[in-house]
């Protein structure tokens, strides 16, 4: 939208192109003393009028990039939990029920298997009272027995109840510690990169702002102008009617203010597409009316510090370096944690089984009986260990790449803030030569017309004396609305807007 400014001086070029000598006019017109009441008039301050800061307000509340930069930061809560959640104990719990097709032990055929109280060799005994008299004794005198084994079913519904709990006890040395420390670092990078867009979003909003009043004093300008080039066109009627003004110079004279409609209507569409553009920008769609005092003098850039300490600043303190520096350290984390899997593994197991029938009872039967077991695995695979040496070698590369681009983006962002700070010295001394060159503007216009109405000066030289008028009054509005672009471009540039803070 810069190119706005550009749109006056190449009319007001083509009006001098087209203007001839006129005669004198019969009297001034009131249009010309009060021209520059006019104009400050279209530009003047509308109670509840929308301002810059209304405008980055607005962008800020509703901006579709800021719902996107949102939602990465719930995104990256996200990943955060999930990172966090494959370290908790891994308790698992599971109940069946089933019913098996019958089975029956048996074991074996005729005899009977023989079975002593006592170890040791047996013998023949004094058999018990009543028993006879000898015996297979143990080694201890007790008899011996002889017994046959019955074969048995197996009960066909079982029921069970599982609990197993799994502790990564090497994760918790190895892989923990650098796991939650590089998704906190993420975590951060993510709101960073929020406020980096917010902050994006409300300079561009301001910029769109201050182009839209750019497209307003250009307007009021060109209407202005159309009123004084109508004066004149009004003046050379009456001057033919007299005889004192020739039909070539009234023709000038309509060509003049042509010219100048034609470049009211430019003004008109130019203010349009601004208008669009800032509405667009700011995501608003009230009443637009100038709320900002074009006349009142922006804050100075030296207010703001030394331009190496804003460079410095803005190096130190910018969401989008702050944002990398995170992401920097996620990504070294990242290579530590992966590291772990390099490494046996070590995981703790308990496993409590509450089952009708129970396995581990013999025989099986239809009874709830519980039974535990705990113990240690340790585990490692050559497949593993080759897949995670590529994994850390790609997430070093990562990080060597974001530490290039963190340092690109140190350079630009002294590029940045110079610029801004060059931006704002040419506003101000463009500003300083307008002012002058605007009062003598005003005095020449003066003269001139004075001496045309004696009959001394040519319309020629009057309207030269009004494109000077009119290219002092469009500098001067414009170089005081370039300090206000310089300004916000500063504030973005060097983080002025941001906390002063460390990694």
């Amino acid at each position: 939208m810069r190119y706005y400014r550009n749109l006056l001086p190449i009319f007001i070029a083509l009006v001098a192109v087209q203007s001839t000598s006129l005669a004198q006019p019969a009297e001034p017109s009131d249009t010309q003393t009060s021209y520059e009441s006019a104009v400050w008039a279209r530009l003047a301050v509308v109670t509840s009028g929308f301002t810059a800061d209304q405008a980055a307000a607005s962008a800020n509340a509703s901006s579709p990039n800021l719902v996107l930069a949102d939602a990465e930061v719930k995104a990256s809560i996200a990943r955060t939990q999930q990172t966090l959640s494959r370290y908790v104990p891994n308790l698992s719990l599971q109940a069946s029920a089933t019913r098996n097709s019958a089975i029956e032990y048996n074991f074996g055929g005729a005899g009977a298997s023989v079975g002593a109280l006592n170890e040791g060799l047996l013998h023949v005994g004094t058999c018990p009272a009543g028993a006879g008299t000898d015996c297979i004794v143990d080694s201890q005198g007790q008899p011996v027995g002889a017994f046959a084994a019955q074969p048995f079913d197996v009960p066909r519904n079982t029921y069970s109840v599982d609990a197993t709990l799994s502790v990564p006890f090497s994760d918790y040395v190895l892989a923990l510690s650098p796991a939650r420390k590089g998704a906190r670092a993420d975590e951060s990078a993510a709101r960073l990169r929020k406020e980096a867009e917010v902050s994006t979003v409300e300079t561009n909003a301001r910029i769109a702002y201050y182009d839209w009043l750019r497209a307003e004093a250009q307007l009021a300008i060109a209407e202005a102008s159309l009123a004084s080039s109508q004066a004149r066109e009004e003046d050379a009627r009456i001057g033919v009617e007299a005889g004192t003004v020739t039909g070539a110079d009234a023709l000038g004279l309509q060509s003049l203010a042509a010219s100048a409609r034609l470049a009211v209507l430019q003004a008109q569409s130019f203010l349009r597409l601004a208008e669009q553009n800032l509405r667009s920008t700011a995501q608003y769609d009230g009443p637009l009316q100038i709320g900002e005092d074009l006349t009142a003098e922006p804050a100075d850039m030296l207010s703001l510090g030394e331009l190496d300490a804003l460079i410095k600043r803005g190096q130190s303190n910018r969401s989008e370096i702050l944002a990398l520096d995170q992401a920097i350290r996620a990504s070294e984390f990242a290579s530590k944690g992966i590291s772990a899997s390099l490494y046996p593994r070590v995981d703790g197991i308990a496993k409590v089984t509450h089952a009708n029938p129970n396995q581990g009872f013999f025989p099986p039967t239809a009874e709830w009986n519980t039974s535990w077991l705990v113990g240690v695995n340790l585990t490692w695979r050559l497949d593993g260990y080759l897949n995670t040496r590529a994994q850390v070698r790609e997430v070093d590369a990562n990080t060597v790449v974001m530490r290039a681009q963190r340092d690109t983006l140190v350079r630009a962002i002294e590029l940045e803030v110079r610029s801004a700070w060059e931006e704002w010295q040419r506003a101000k001394a463009t500003a300083d030569i307008a002012a002058i060159e605007f009062q003598a503007a005003e005095a020449m216009h003066e003269q001139r017309v004075l001496l045309f109405q004696g009959g001394e000066a040519t319309s020629t030289e009057v309207v030269e004396a009004e494109i000077q008028r009119a290219n002092a009054t469009f500098r001067k509005i414009s170089a005081s609305i370039d300090k206000r672009v310089a300004l916000a471009r500063m504030h973005r540039a060097a983080a002025l807007d941001a906390k002063t803070g460390s990694n």
